[in-house]
């Protein structure tokens, strides 16, 4: 037995067998003009690719599991796009590429609140519309607050570990399933007490509103439905709802505040009734960054860059003596909501500066004549 030699390349399995068609054509150009840039990962129904131009993530689903998702409940039908792809029709999501469209195990928040709170929202959503179906090999669309089910046969992992994974500074994975791991669940009191052993800054502030609750407003076209809180403080609450929406609840005190500084209009704000007393409310657009400048996520272009610098001009021009370094950047309107004083204008030149050079996640490298430009803007 011991002359017996085994050949373990007879034995290798190959793992691509079967997915090494690719769905869609390189250089394939889309309605509405983006033109298909690298392939970036495959799975056996679905594939991720950037767009020529680096502005768009695209999902590419094969049309089986695109209409399992919308039976299932986890999107519509209309957030699809269908085409006639490299080797037939194939279903298609197209997400801005500052707004995170990725694995589920590929996910890493790397020191952002923002970013771990997103993913806590769409793993309760998710979970909501199945309490039994692995998450682990899923897909997290930020655009959409949801994690979709590739429906595989992987060794099922608890969302709390899933969560967990998210904010580990490195590729290790926890692969404790529910009956290895209590709570297994997450909710936004399992994520925060993950958060705060993790060492985030989570602020001591109860949500008003929780996962799967529905909004109803005088102005509203349909009620919206919460995924959960993505960022909190005393003055604001921001909800990721179940599509393309945030719901941005103000304190009253703090909105009549905004209203006297010309950062908000009083007509264009909602009266919302949550945690039990009446809040005043924006429905803003997912496509563009809301968010405190201390807890940055949204990625930044030269475009997005120089929007930023001119709300901080004008901020500074409505609101003189402001601190705008934890203000909330509501691009949507073009205003920052300063929550503290003692601001200065040179503090804005810094402030922007230090946010082209280090920049949040998918922000553009900016060369030194960009920034030179982004910094003449608040000369």
């Amino acid at each position: 037995m011991s002359e017996f030699i085994v050949n373990e390349a007879k034995f290798v399995i190959d793992m691509d067998d079967g997915i090494k068609d690719d769905l869609l054509r390189p250089g394939q150009i889309l309605p509405g003009g983006v033109q298909v840039g690298e392939l970036v990962d495959r799975a056996a129904d679905f594939q991720l690719y950037e767009a020529e131009d680096g502005g768009t993530v695209i999902l590419a689903v094969r049309p089986d599991l695109a209409e399992r998702w919308v039976q299932d409940g986890y999107l519509s039908a209309e957030v699809f796009m269908r085409v006639e792809g490299a080797a037939g029709p194939v279903c298609l999501i197209l997400s801005p590429a500052p707004l995170v469209m990725t694995r589920v195990t590929a996910l890493r928040a790397y020191g952002s609140l923002r970013y771990a709170l997103n993913v806590a929202a769409a793993l309760e959503s998710a979970r909501r519309l199945n309490p039994d179906i692995s998450l682990r090999d899923g897909v997290y669309v930020e655009l959409y607050s949801m994690v979709l089910p590739a429906y595989t046969k992987t060794r099922p992992v608890c969302d709390r570990a899933l969560f967990l994974n998210v904010l580990s500074k490195d590729q290790h994975e926890d692969l404790s399933s529910r009956a290895e791991m209590s709570p297994s669940e997450i909710n936004f009191q399992t994520a925060a007490a993950a958060l705060r052993q993790a060492g985030f800054r989570v602020p001591d502030v109860e949500p008003y509103l929780s996962s799967g609750e529905s909004v109803h407003a005088v102005g509203l076209d349909s009620a919206l439905t919460i995924a959960g809180p993505v960022s909190l403080s005393d003055n604001f609450q921001l909800y990721a709802c179940l599509g393309e929406d945030y719901l941005l609840l103000l304190e009253p005190e703090f909105a009549s505040q905004m209203i006297a500084s010309g950062q908000l209009q009083a007509w264009e704000l909602l009266n919302v009734r949550a945690g039990g007393r009446l809040c005043r409310a924006l429905v803003l657009s997912k496509r563009k960054a809301v968010e405190t400048l201390n807890d940055r996520h949204f990625g930044l272009d030269l475009l997005g860059a120089v929007r930023l610098g001119l709300a901080l001009k004008q901020g500074r021009q409505a609101q003189p003596e402001a601190d705008f370094s934890d203000a909330l950047y509501v691009a949507p309107k073009g205003v920052l909501l300063a929550q503290s004083q003692g601001g200065n204008a040179a503090d804005d030149r810094r402030q922007l500066s230090e946010i082209a050079a280090t920049g949040p996640f998918a922000c553009a490298p900016f060369d030194f004549a960009e920034l030179s430009a982004l910094e003449g803007l608040l000369a």
